[in-house]
């Protein structure tokens, strides 16, 4: 019997040794992933910058706009991305008259950006770019006061 028993504990130790593990390798797993995946995004929103900067410098207000509803941005995820290289492009670029007139501050509620949207094929680029517009006009209203 005490063979028996030990036999039957040895098999109890040896599957709870194996969940621990099954779930310690899924939860490891997944923080890895995450880690990657957010290590991922800070490489993009970076490039973002960059490519806004160096976009910025060729041309105009409008053109950072033009160029922004062009990039893909098919999640909403993508948002930091994509404010990121709007936000550096208005910076970088030469004014536009009356770039910001009209532009409201940011109101999710809002019906204004959709709006703007309405022409625009991608719908998640264009509501990314007005929202970075608008806090782009906000800044530069509350820097002339």
């Amino acid at each position: 019997m005490k063979t028996g028993t030990g036999v039957i504990i040895g098999v109890v130790i040896t599957i709870l040794l194996t969940i621990v593990l099954v779930v310690g390798g899924l939860v490891g797993g997944f923080f890895y992933l995450a880690d990657l995946g957010n290590k991922r995004n800070a490489r993009e929103t970076e490039q973002a910058k960059i490519d806004g900067r160096e976009f910025g410098k060729t041309t105009n207000e409008n053109g950072c706009m033009e160029k922004a509803f062009s990039l893909k941005s098919d999640i909403l995820s993508d948002f930091p991305v994509t404010k990121n290289f709007v936000q550096v492009c208005l910076k970088s670029s030469q004014p536009t008259p009356n770039f910001c007139d009209g532009v409201p501050t940011y109101d999710s509620n809002s019906d204004w950006n959709d709006k703007q949207c309405e022409k625009v094929p991608n719908k998640y680029s264009c509501v990314n770019a007005i929202y970075a517009k608008q806090s782009y006009c906000s800044y530069e209203r509350d820097k002339k006061k």
